[in-house]
């Protein structure tokens, strides 16, 4: 069997066994001139979860993340919905090995039979001039056949 696939740019057909781990990434631009640290907001799928739920996953997903990156720590976690799904945000922050200190907020949402990982990272300094970006991009999210 075959599935149809849209892209930003065409649709495609491809074999239904094909797994999509499409990663889209954008870059949000500094507030401070030009060639200074700037934010992302990338959104990623996971279909290999375990998770039966959004919370399982989140908790799965915080022990990850504590284990591997470098003095990481929890800020919060909060329910909250995209198109009617139930969903976990959470905020962390780590040090990058340049002993640079970053602030990742993360959204899960469960899609069809895979989650959906919603990411915004920033020098944790910075993480605040990016706030409505975020909020204004989230509350944008349609999911497709829910």
């Amino acid at each position: 069997m075959r599935k149809s696939y849209r892209l930003n740019e065409a649709d495609i057909s491809l074999p239904d066994y094909w797994k999509d781990t499409t990663i889209n990434a954008f870059i949000l631009p500094s507030s401070k001139k030009a060639g200074e640290a700037e934010a992302t907001f990338v959104i990623t799928r996971d279909g290999d979860a375990k998770s039966d739920s959004v919370e399982h996953y989140a908790d799965t997903q915080l022990v990850e993340a504590s284990k591997k990156l470098n003095r990481y720590k929890f800020i919060e976690r909060q329910a909250a919905r995209i198109s009617d799904q139930p969903t976990i945000q959470v905020d962390y922050t780590w040090v990058t090995p340049d002993r640079i200190e970053i602030r990742q907020r993360q959204v899960y949402v469960r899609y069809q039979t895979s989650f959906l990982i919603f990411t915004l990272t920033a020098r944790a300094n910075e993480f605040e001039t990016y706030e409505t970006a975020w909020e204004n991009a989230i509350a944008s999210v349609k999911l497709r056949d829910v």
